[in-house]
């Protein structure tokens, strides 16, 4: 019989201590009570690590590391980690649970997780890493950037995750997306020896609903592998240019609508809120609900220059939020409408220059480690950049900004206070490197530097982030994949890696509750409040949604918008010879939104037109080509009729242009 490893629950959750009434604390490290236990035959019990809340599932990774998810949320405790977490399980390490306190359990250092799951209240539970099982001749479940990844349930708000985990010497770290959010509440995930996923939920309201009184359900989910694109990742380029890679090439006919993308920050956003149908009735996630959401307009969008990526801008977006775009894509037979795809404004900003030569790049990464960007960008052109190109001699800069605040203290729950004060952090960052490189930070931070190793040195300041710029000699033996990235603080020297959002883009600034560009008062609406509005739009009293939807939430089948039931008036030159040409100033003027109506239209009208075979030029009746207006201009006619209709009428190449203004029209459902 094989050794098997097993968690059991805390002596007392609402008492985390064990504080008696005369204020004394008994929690014991020793006790076998919220640890994770080795136990093998013949031999007593092991504690492997002390500090777990509630761990509902466990398993082991391809490596042989052992993870567990953690039931963190509302802990009783004003320090105990408010999100729920994903751990990796190491031998003699305390979770948090109950955390350091300087009276009641003083010697202890609370690790912190490899991603924490939020906003508060996902309560996470079963957990599959997505390898092949039978002995690895089983197929993983969804395309090839998919395998090797944790697909993670969150119970409380029927979610589906899936959570990337990069190995490196000092580490973990974790990039999450939710790929899905159920009509039920999701316990259990397994995947099966021909590639599907086994999702097991339960019925009853959030938080654990009707329990095992309850009726549950198992469903297979299958994947099917076809030729539609699937986004691999978002990130923000610049203040208003965002860009989102996909894993193949795509067909520009059918991203003709471009200008219909939404793009929404807020401190509780993520993609595809408007599929969910759960929540727990706190109050702190009540509180999360009247979190106001941004919408930042679409001035523009078209498809990247490798074919692979939409490239949009927005109006600037600098604060920290988190962000959520829904990009139009059209529905057929057995997949919704719409694909939603999360990011944030994390990442490094990265240029290289040859030493001798004109090549040059500047672009994005995830991360600081060379590691971590091999695996992130595994599935994008930034990949060939940094493998190939950058081998040969030059000079690679790199810019963040680090917050290294409370990198070993739990975040506080919401509206709690602690009734002490932690000491100051000294937190020191290492990179380690083959070749030489340079240092440059803020006055506040100490740097030392020897050979291949930099360090720096500081005391961190609640949001106050680090500029830091890190410069490169590279070559073929000592390329970007070779930077080695760790942390550690005076009081723990032991190397951890560095999570992504603890590096933020040089010009992003810390989240405020509103952003500065917003700040305006609509007198109108001056004193109400959103929470209540919403409540009352949905409630059975009001019952606004039964036939109208805000943000895909509501009624299907609503009524059309009034500017859609319009004439369609054609505002170009006349289309037959002799006919008197329209006196436009005598027409009413159409509403914003119907004018863009006409002009997507004349865009797919000018889509159509040129897959037929081109007119003569000189044909009577026909429009001289130097007359048309640029509305009539296809959004990126690259087609190969389109190519030979152009040359035809002695045009150049077509490329893409900016599309109009986004409409506000609704959209219904995500493509999953």
């Amino acid at each position: 019989m094989a050794p098997s490893t097993r968690a059991s629950a805390p002596a007392n959750y609402s008492n985390g201590y064990l504080v008696d009434k005369q204020g004394e604390g008994h929690y014991d490290l020793k006790k076998p009570r919220g640890v994770v236990l080795k136990i093998a035959p013949g031999k007593k019990p092991e504690i492997v690590a002390t500090g777990v809340r509630y761990l509902t599932s466990m398993s082991i990774n391809r490596h042989g590391d052992l993870f567990a998810t953690d039931q963190e949320g509302a802990t009783w405790l004003p320090n105990g980690n408010p999100f729920d977490e994903l751990l990796h399980i190491q031998k003699g390490r305390h979770y948090g649970f109950p955390p350091r306190h300087p009276k009641h359990l003083p010697d202890v250092i609370d690790e912190p997780s490899v991603f924490d799951y939020g906003p508060q209240h996902q309560s996470t539970c079963g957990f599959r890493f997505n390898e092949p099982v039978g002995k690895g001749k089983g197929k993983t479940f969804g395309p090839s950037h998919w395998r090797n990844a944790a697909f993670v349930t969150g119970e409380s708000r029927g979610k589906l995750y899936r959570t990337r985990l990069v190995k490196t010497p000092a580490g973990y770290v974790a990039q999450n997306q939710v790929i899905a959010s159920l009509g039920m509440l999701p316990v259990d995930v397994a995947v099966s020896n021909w590639g599907d996923l086994v999702v097991a939920c339960h019925s009853g309201p959030p938080d654990w609903g009707t329990g095992p009184a309850g009726t549950g359900k198992l469903f297979m989910i299958e994947f099917e592998h076809s030729t539609e694109p699937i986004p691999v990742v978002a990130w923000a380029a610049s203040p208003t240019e965002t860009i989102v890679e996909f894993d193949r090439s795509l067909e520009p006919l059918q991203w003709k609508n471009l200008s219909q993308t939404i793009v929404e920050g807020g401190l509780y956003v993520s993609a595809g809120d408007r599929f969910e149908r759960f929540r727990p009735g706190y109050e702190v996630v009540k509180a999360q609900m009247k979190s106001p959401r941004f919408e930042y307009p679409v001035l523009s969008a078209g498809l990247g220059s490798n074919g692979r990526s939409i490239i949009l801008r927005t109006a600037e977006r600098t604060d920290a939020f988190r962000y959520a775009i829904t990009l139009p894509y059209p529905e057929k037979e057995g997949r919704a409408a719409g694909i939603d795809v999360a990011f944030d404004l994390t990442g490094v900003d990265a240029s290289w220059r040859e030493t001798q030569g004109t090549n040059a790049w500047h672009g994005w990464l995830p991360h600081l480690d060379g590691t971590v960007n091999r695996e992130l960008t595994a599935s994008t052109d930034s990949r060939v950049w940094l493998s190939d190109l950058m081998s040969n001699p030059g000079t690679l800069t790199l810019r963040t900004q680090l917050d290294l605040w409370s990198m070993l203290h739990p975040a506080v729950q919401a509206g709690a206070t602690l009734d002490y004060e932690y000491p100051p952090e000294a937190v020191t960052v290492a990179f380690r490197w083959k070749r030489k490189l340079s240092l440059d930070v803020d006055k506040s931070a100490r740097v030392e530097v020897s050979d291949g190793l930099a360090k720096l040195i500081v005391a961190p300041v609640k949001d106050k982030w680090l500029p830091v710029t890190l410069t490169l000699a590279t070559d073929k033996n000592a390329g970007p994949l070779d930077l080695e990235v760790s942390w550690s603080t005076k009081e723990d020297p032991r190397p951890r890696a560095l999570p992504l959002h603890r590096m933020l883009m040089p010009w992003a600034v810390p989240a405020r509750e509103k952003p500065g560009s917003f700040d305006r008062v609509i007198p109108e609406i001056a004193g109400g409040d959103w929470g209540q509005g919403k409540k009352i739009y949905f409630g059975e009293k009001a019952a606004c949604s039964k036939c109208h939807a805000v943000r895909g939430e509501g009624a299907h089948d609503r009524p059309r918008p009034v500017e859609s039931r319009l004439p369609r008036l054609r505002l170009g030159p006349p289309r037959r010879q002799g006919t008197e040409r329209l006196d436009q100033s005598r027409l009413p003027r159409l509403p914003r939104r119907a004018r863009r109506r006409q002009d997507a239209d004349r865009h797919s009208q000018r889509l159509r037109r040129h897959d037929r075979p081109p007119r003569r030029p000189d044909r009577q009746g026909d429009d001289d080509p130097t007359e048309r207006s640029p509305l009539d201009r296809p959004v990126a006619d690259v087609t190969d009729a389109g190519q030979a209709a152009r040359r035809a009428h002695g045009r150049p190449a077509a490329r893409s242009v900016p599309v109009p203004a986004r409409s506000t029209a609704g959209r219904e459902t995500m493509r999953l």
